[in-house]
């Protein structure tokens, strides 16, 4: 009879949980900078109503402390100041957000 030949073994590459792992944080840095972009999407959305005449000023804005309002009148009051900083300079926004990419990268 002929020698027998040692059969070879089949070695398979990195499994799929090697492949997740190695590119999850790529995955979920984009991920994150797309629900910031679809966030400031509908704050532009509903910023985007026509500008009043310049002589007409239905809203004042009034000072109010901070102190007297309750957590929800803060959070609104927030948001508003988030939305008008944003329709006032949205270049400003996209260099901060530039930054926080830059920061999680290193």
């Amino acid at each position: 009879f002929p020698p027998v030949q040692p059969e070879e073994v089949a070695v398979s590459g990195p499994g799929m949980a090697d492949v997740a792992l190695q590119w999850a944080p790529a995955v979920g840095q984009v991920v994150g900078v797309l629900l910031v972009l679809l966030f400031l999407r509908s704050l532009l959305k509903r910023n985007a109503a026509p500008a009043q005449p310049s002589g007409s000023s239905s809203s004042v804005a009034i000072p109010v402390a901070e102190t007297d309002l309750s957590s929800e009148a803060q959070q609104q009051n927030m948001r508003r100041e988030i939305e008008r900083a944003i329709a006032a300079d949205p270049a400003a926004l996209a260099r901060l957000l530039e930054s926080w990419v830059t920061e999680a990268k290193t």
